[in-house]
C-alpha cells in the first residue's frame, strides 16, 4: 500500500494521507466479481467476433456497419494489397507507411481516400474518408487524375461485370458505376488542415463526434502523423505521453467505428554504435545503407512503434519503389512471382504513376 500512496501522491499532488485515503475509499467500492472496464476474456473476444461475422453475413441491407466488416480498402496496387493481407488496409485497425520524402507516402493515402468510396456493387465500401494533412501536401489536382482514372476504371469494371447479367443486376451495375464521379468523390471527403500539434490533439479528440454525424466513413488518413511533433518539441517526456494518448485514441476510434486509420510518418538517420553495421540492426535491410553504420528509421523511435498494427515501410531500391511489411498481425498472400528470392524479408514493388498507385 505505501507504494502506491507514494504513486498517487506524486502523480496527483496529494499528500500521502490524502492518496492513502482515496485509495482505501476506492477499495471499499469495489464489487465482488468486478472488471475493468472493457475487459474480456479471450472466449468472449472470440464469441463477439462470431456473433458479429454472423449478422453481418445475415444482413440484407447495405448498410456501411454491415458492409465494412472484416473489411479492406485496396492500394490500387495487387501486390502492395497482397502484402497487407490480400485485400489492402485493413478496417478496425491503425496501419503505418514510413518512408523518405518522395516516395510516395501521401499518394498512397489519397489512393485509399479515392478507392474507400468505390461503390459496394462494384466490389467497393461506398464509404467516405477524412484526411488530416498537417504538411500541407494534399494536392487536389493530383486527387483528381486519379479520381478521373478511378471513375473510368470503374465503368469499365461495370460494363464488363454486366454481360450476360439479369435485366436488373445490369442495371444495378450501371447505376452504381453513374454514382461514382470526380464529383462525388471530391464531396466525400473530409479534409482537415492542422498546422500546430495543438491542433492536431484537439481534432483527434473531436473525431468520434464527427463520425457519429458522418457514419458512412470507413478511412481515416493522417499525413503525417508526426510532422508538428518533430517541430522544435522542447520537452521530449512531454511529447512521448502526448503521441501515446493519441494513438490510443486512435486505435479505440478504429475499433469502436470499425474503420481503417492510416498513419503516415516520416523518417530518420540512425547510427550505430558499439562497431555495428546497418547490416547488424533490426531496421529492414531495404532501408540500409550497406556497409555503413547508418540506416533509415521511422521518426520518434521504438515506442512509437507500437502505435500501429501493422507497419509498411516504403523505399527505393535504385529508380524502383518498393513496399516491405516491418510489422503485421497477419500472413501476407503472396504469389510465387511476387516473392523475392534469397530475401528473409517480405516486400513487393509498387509504382506511383499518372493515375495512381499501381
Amino acid at each position: 500500500m505505501t507504494c502506491y500512496c507514494i504513486c498517487g501522491a506524486a502523480v496527483t499532488g496529494l499528500a500521502s494521507e490524502h492518496a492513502a485515503e482515496v485509495l482505501q475509499l476506492a477499495k471499499q467500492q469495489v464489487a465482488p466479481g468486478w472488471r475493468l472496464a472493457g475487459a474480456a476474456t479471450a472466449a468472449e473476444l472470440l464469441n463477439r467476433s462470431i456473433s458479429q461475422q454472423q449478422s453481418a453475413s445475415s444482413s440484407t441491407t447495405n448498410s456501411s456497419a454491415a458492409a465494412r466488416f472484416n473489411c479492406c480498402i485496396s492500394t490500387g496496387s495487387t501486390a502492395l494489397d497482397a502484402l497487407l493481407g490480400g485485400g489492402g488496409v485493413a478496417c478496425g485497425t491503425v496501419t503505418e507507411f514510413f518512408g523518405v520524402p518522395g516516395v510516395g507516402k501521401t499518394q498512397v493515402g489519397m489512393q485509399l481516400a479515392v478507392n474507400a468510396q468505390i461503390p459496394a456493387a462494384l466490389g467497393g465500401l461506398g464509404a467516405m474518408a477524412i484526411c488530416i494533412d498537417t504538411e500541407g501536401s494534399f494536392m487536389t489536382d493530383r486527387l483528381i487524375d486519379m479520381a478521373s482514372a478511378a471513375v473510368k476504371g470503374m465503368q469499365q469494371q461495370a460494363a464488363a461485370a454486366a454481360a450476360g447479367q439479369e435485366p436488373a443486376r445490369q442495371a444495378a451495375l450501371q447505376q452504381a458505376a453513374q454514382a461514382y464521379t470526380v464529383d462525388s468523390i471530391l464531396r466525400n471527403i473530409l479534409y482537415f488542415r492542422v498546422q500546430h500539434y495543438a491542433e492536431q490533439l484537439a481534432v483527434t479528440r473531436v473525431l468520434d463526434l464527427v463520425l457519429q454525424q458522418h457514419e458512412q466513413v470507413a478511412l481515416l488518413v493522417i499525413d503525417s502523423v508526426t510532422f508538428h511533433f518533430r517541430q522544435d518539441f522542447p520537452d521530449a517526456a512531454q511529447r512521448q505521453r502526448l503521441m501515446t494518448r493519441m494513438a490510443q485514441q486512435l486505435a479505440a476510434l478504429a475499433e469502436k467505428r470499425n474503420i481503417a486509420v492510416v498513419m503516415m510518418n516520416q523518417v530518420v538517420t540512425r547510427i550505430a554504435g558499439g562497431g555495428q553495421t546497418a547490416a547488424d540492426t533490426s531496421g529492414p535491410s531495404g532501408l540500409s545503407s550497406s556497409g555503413t553504420a547508418a540506416w533509415l528509421a521511422p521518426a520518434l523511435g521504438e515506442g512509437w512503434g507500437q502505435a500501429a498494427a501493422c507497419r509498411v515501410a516504403l523505399f527505393w531500391e535504385g529508380s524502383q519503389r518498393y513496399a516491405l511489411l516491418a510489422k503485421a498481425k497477419h500472413r501476407p498472400v503472396l504469389a510465387p512471382q511476387q516473392q523475392q528470392p534469397g530475401r528473409n524479408q517480405l516486400y513487393v514493388p509498387y509504382q506511383v504513376t499518372t493515375v495512381g498507385i499501381r
